[in-house]
């Protein structure tokens, strides 16, 4: 049997993959951002840390707009 990259991934303890994000947090955002590009496996452990909170900037230019960017954002 050939191992796929998914496969091989959820051998992993799930405490370790945790362990490989949260270091990749450390060192640079954008690690995590990539790591999700890796596969799709990947992709399922890394995108809650890599959204795990959002910052929405607000400015009087675009208070107008607030409620329709919200409506876009939400969670379905």
């Amino acid at each position: 049997m050939v191992l796929t990259s998914a496969n091989t991934l959820f051998t992993l303890p799930a405490e370790i993959i945790d362990i490989v994000l949260t270091e990749a947090v450390a060192l640079d955002a954008s690690t995590l951002l990539n790591l999700r590009l890796v596969s799709k496996a990947m992709n399922s452990f890394a995108e809650p840390k890599a959204f795990y909170s959002t910052t929405i900037r607000l400015s009087n230019k675009n208070l107008n707009s607030i409620e329709k960017y919200l409506k876009a954002i939400q969670s379905p």
